[in-house]
């Protein structure tokens, strides 16, 4: 089954420059898993694009070439699209409809659309993903008792279905809570009976058995089950990396070498 694996980033903020590699350097690893064929990322803007080997480059106002199945496949615009207000962000539905369109012009068979800060943990959840085959499938979340909208699976007779609300929501010059994609988006199914939320915004700790965790930030990581704040300062004894140790302890590997020898209890 030929799959479009991809997100959407906006590299000129550091937010979404991190935002992109962490997604990379997660996902990729897993392409087998999720069955994904192909990699795409749809870039609000210009700035700041990436220039690694492994990137190929398209640009968004001309015809899309056909997609690499080695490369990381990049789709910029020459205008970003910021957020106008809280509910309304133009820039996602560019990135959901362009990525549609990629999928229709190019034979996608499914595409899967998740976003840099959606975090599929579990195996099970990921086989499941695998072997949808059609619908527009959607994940729940238990704290806003709404579909989450981070992470899209559809299957090519949702396609044009798909773009054409994106562009729909896309156009809207403000939205409300009742007009957003969660709960706009004719979502064939949604799927509540894996367990998963957007947990940052409301605690520091996933249970034990959770299988996705939506909005984790740049600067936290899934850690043993707690979400963990990211060490960016150094040591400022020695200018060393703070880095975890084996029980998830931050510290100093030269200052502090017996906090990175301490046994598994």
């Amino acid at each position: 089954m030929k799959t479009l694996f991809c997100c959407g980033t906006a590299t000129q903020t550091t937010q979404g420059q991190s935002g992109l590699w962490r997604w990379w350097f997660y996902y990729r690893p897993l392409k087998e898993q999720f069955g994904a064929t192909h990699y795409a990322v749809n870039n609000d803007g210009n700035v700041n694009l990436p220039n690694e080997a492994f990137i190929k480059h398209h640009d968004g106002e001309k015809p899309i070439d056909l997609l690499s199945e080695d490369q990381l496949n990049v789709i910029h615009w020459p205008n970003s699209l910021p957020r106008k207000s809280q509910y309304a962000c133009p820039g996602y539905y560019r990135s959901v409809s362009t990525l549609a369109e990629v999928a229709i012009r190019q034979g996608f068979d499914k595409l899967i659309y998740i976003e840099w800060d959606f975090w599929v943990l579990g195996a099970e959840m990921m086989r499941e993903i695998a072997q949808v085959t059609h619908g527009l499938i959607a994940y729940w979340v238990p704290f806003y008792v709404f579909p989450e909208c981070n992470i899209i699976v559809c299957g090519k007779d949702q396609f044009k279905v798909l773009k054409v609300f994106a562009d729909r929501l896309g156009a809207k010059e403000d939205m409300t809570a009742e007009t957003i994609a969660e709960v706009t988006f004719p979502w064939t199914e949604i799927r509540k009976h894996r367990i998963g939320d957007r947990y940052p915004e409301h605690t520091d700790q996933l249970p034990l058995d959770a299988e996705y965790c939506a909005q984790l930030p740049n600067t936290q990581v899934v850690y043993k089950r707690n979400l963990v704040r990211l060490a960016w300062e150094l040591c400022p004894q020695c200018g060393g990396k703070i880095e975890f140790n084996v029980k998830g302890v931050l510290s100093c590997r030269v200052c502090r070498p017996e906090q990175f020898s301490l046994p598994l209890e």
